[in-house]
């Protein structure tokens, strides 16, 4: 807990917290944002201890319009923030950070003002969740002592319900570290040390701190990146210049292929059917009952495949690509399994001091929206943070940060808004310099007071806003595609009587 000096907003609309000690190093900021227009500021330090975060002193701030855009913006002064993911049954999104203090894991509310539920200790933390359950997953490595701890938490408390030490390993170029959406699997991707060096993956029931086996693919000299399947069954993962696939359950190798090059880009549907990956092209291969035969491949033409992502019910592919001269980025949207992209959308060329690279790509379990991050480049030519629907290439909300973003994650809460997490550095990839970044962002699909969700709001409304008045649960069922906090448009966070009065205005536009 802090104490909070508050001043009054000014008439320009700015609020500030301030902790009563001096500030330190490991300086937390949050902005958050109220309905007349004022940008809250609040800095502390985190807990410093892993145990629970006592409940922080500073009241959210009330009447939060519920609108697009960000929620909360977390800057850290020297720690720079690695990898983010959003559980969505518990609304909390992870993030870890590394380099400077604090290096820890994070748990923290989507909605609210950005201050952590609680922060787990560490020396370079990975961050993971279950996108379907509260099964939330990190890896802390410590380069000094060549070892990674796998740990695994529930949401109610910083307190590991396990920890596996694995040790004379290094980590992966890109990504460690992997939950299933379900919660049921946590897969780990470390290169180990020997003469040779080699990949070696270890999958974990997410109940138990025992591996249930290890997996050393021929031919794979150091580790890149995985991917997973829905169920935990099928990991995907690029190590040296293999792609390789791997049935946790029967334990048995599924694929290894000859990518022809060392690269990142792997990703494998929810299913475990399709599997793409590259990098001067893209490849895409479907499982015919006994191995991944290719269907199509796409070469890039002057680009190269940086990230690509498959959505949980592997109907859509997203490839996210980089310029040869890392001046431009290009993501393609691809409904599976066509071989011409739905759509393509080229960012604007920026200036080559610096690269522009395409940090991470991440899809809704349905595909139905797309999340890219950027680095950017040294002009600020192209915002960070992209969030893209199926339909067209034209962005559906985009955020300006003042480094590079290096993780995404999006997921739509059933009958709620597309929730986007994005976190990186604060000054970008190329530059020398530290501090990092946290963003929460919430993309409305319906208005406020929308209770229908037909696009408008109109009479037709007032019927579902009464039964949102009245009663919540009757609401929900009858209008299942909604949100039920679409009726709270004073917005205090509940639907009452106070309500009305703000409902009417936006009924009759007064």
């Amino acid at each position: 807990m802090f104490r909070a000096s508050r001043f009054a907003c000014s008439l320009l609309g700015v609020c500030v917290f301030t902790t009563s000690a001096g500030l330190a190093e490991d300086l937390r900021t949050v902005v958050y944002h109220t309905p007349d227009g004022a940008v809250c500021v609040s800095a502390h330090q985190p807990a410093a201890t892993p145990g629970p975060a006592a409940a922080d002193s500073t009241p959210e701030p009330a009447g939060e319009l519920r609108d697009s855009g960000v929620i909360w913006h977390n800057t850290l002064t020297d720690a720079i923030y690695t990898s983010t993911a959003i559980s969505l049954p518990t609304a909390r999104l992870c993030a870890g950070t590394y380099l400077n203090p604090p290096k820890e894991f994070e748990l923290i509310a989507i909605e609210g003002n950005g201050t952590p539920d609680w922060v787990y200790p560490g020396t370079e933390f990975e961050a993971a969740a279950a996108r379907d359950a509260d099964v939330l997953a990190g890896l802390d490595y410590n380069s000094g002592a060549a070892t990674a701890t796998v740990y695994r938490w529930q949401s109610g408390s910083s307190t590991p319900l396990w920890s596996y030490v694995i040790g004379s390993c290094g980590r992966s170029s890109l990504r460690s570290l992997a939950v299933s959406p379900d919660g049921s699997t946590i897969a780990v991707l470390l290169t180990m040390q020997g003469n040779p060096s080699f990949a070696r993956l270890y999958y974990f029931d997410a109940g138990s701190p025992t591996p249930l086996g290890t997996y050393d693919p021929a031919g794979a000299t150091f580790g890149r990146n995985l991917d997973i399947s829905a169920d935990g069954r099928y990991v995907a993962l690029y190590a040296g210049t293999r792609v390789c696939v791997f049935d946790t359950v029967a334990g048995v190798e599924r694929a290894n292929l000859n990518a022809q090059a060392t690269a990142e880009a792997v990703a494998i549907s929810g299913d475990g059917q399709y599997l793409a990956y590259g990098w001067s092209s893209l490849y895409f291969r479907q499982w015919d009952g006994v191995s991944y035969v290719a269907l199509w491949s796409r070469p890039g033409s002057g680009y190269y495949l940086g990230r690509c992502a498959l959505s949980i019910d592997s109907s859509t592919l997203a490839a996210a690509w980089y310029r040869s001269d890392f001046r431009q980025n290009k993501l393609e949207l691809f409904n599976v399994p066509a071989s011409t992209p739905h759509w393509t959308y080229l960012s604007n060329i920026g200036t080559a001091t610096y690269q522009e690279y395409p940090g991470d790509v991440a899809l809704t379990a349905d595909g139905a929206y797309c999340a890219l991050a950027s680095w950017g480049d040294a002009a600020n030519t192209n915002p960070e943070v992209h969030l893209f629907g199926r339909e067209n290439a034209t962005p559906l909300l985009t955020v300006d940060t003042p480094g590079s973003m290096f993780s995404i994650d999006v997921a739509v809460r059933p009958g709620g808004p597309v929730y986007v997490s994005a976190c990186g550095k604060h000054v970008h990839a190329n530059e020398t310099g530290r501090g990092g970044d946290l963003y929460s962002i919430r993309f409305e699909r319906y208005g406020l007071g929308d209770l229908n969700c037909d696009g408008t709001v109109d009479g037709f409304d007032i019927q579902p806003f009464v039964l949102a008045l009245t009663d919540p649960a009757a609401y929900q069922s009858a209008y299942p595609d909604c949100d039920w906090l679409l009726a709270d448009i004073n917005g205090d966070g509940s639907v009452d009587g106070f309500d009305i009065q703000p409902f009417v205005q936006l009924l009759t536009g007064e």
